[in-house]
């Protein structure tokens, strides 16, 4: 049975997910300030049109207002501690994707669009005691960017975890098994090296990957080194 530690080992992550984090860090940024933006610009449009916009008469509304509570108005006065609140499900969220990261794409995305609100509310909250909100809809509420985003990514993950998980948790335990046994050779590796040696380290991660390369490539290689010099392998003719 794996062993829960708190401790995330940097050094450890493979470099294809070292890209995939700088990716859906990037990402979680753009949100971030697409919603931070889209309120600045709603307000200041809106600021002389205290009745709102029609964007779909009867439908749709641009409506500029601020909630110190939290949706559909409800615990007013509690906005700082929602945004506390919502501050350590962000974090319990980042050390969830640190700690999983050959989870599905599905249920990483849905992660990466709650916190990504989640964070851009809490901040809010936390800053001036409320969230601004600017869409709106008669049959719904006034909300956000950010608010939309915590919606769609929590609905991802309730159609990934009924559809999806199993065959995924299949996939993940594969990866799992594999980064096991690669830290494990490395680490077998590193013992037979003189601690000194400087390059014990990349020898060892170039070791493990020659040895766990493609057969169908190495065949291939190895037959057109074969074919390059016909004469030197007893293949020409007089």
């Amino acid at each position: 049975m794996k062993k829960f530690s708190l401790k995330i080992d940097f050094k450890a992550i493979p470099a294809d997910k070292k890209k995939m984090m700088i990716k859906e860090a990037v990402l979680v940024l753009i949100l971030i300030a697409a919603d931070w933006l889209s309120k600045l610009a709603a307000f200041a449009f809106l600021k002389d049109k205290p009745d709102g916009v029609a964007v779909i008469d009867g439908f749709f509304y641009l409506f500029k207002a601020t909630n110190d509570g939290v949706a559909f108005g409800m615990f007013e006065g509690y906005s700082r501690l929602f945004g506390v609140f919502s501050m350590f499900v962000c974090a319990g969220v980042l050390f969830y994707l640190l700690k999983n990261l050959n989870d599905g794409k599905y249920m990483r995305i849905g992660l990466l669009l709650v916190f990504a609100g989640g964070f851009a509310n809490g901040v809010e909250r936390l800053i001036f005691g409320y969230v601004r909100d600017f869409l709106f809809f008669p049959f719904y509420s006034n909300f956000n960017i950010a608010d939309a985003l915590v919606v769609v990514g929590a609905g991802l993950l309730i159609v990934y975890l009924l559809f999806f998980s199993s065959k995924d948790l299949k996939e993940k335990e594969r990866l799992e098994a594999d980064e096991r046994a690669r830290i494990a050779a490395e680490k077998d590796c590193k013992n037979e090296y003189n601690e000194s040696d400087a390059n014990t380290e990349k020898d060892c991660k170039n070791g493990y990957n020659e040895s766990n390369a493609n057969p169908e490539n190495d065949y291939k290689n190895g037959r057109n080194e074969n074919n390059a010099n016909p004469e030197k392998n007893g293949g020409g003719h007089s």
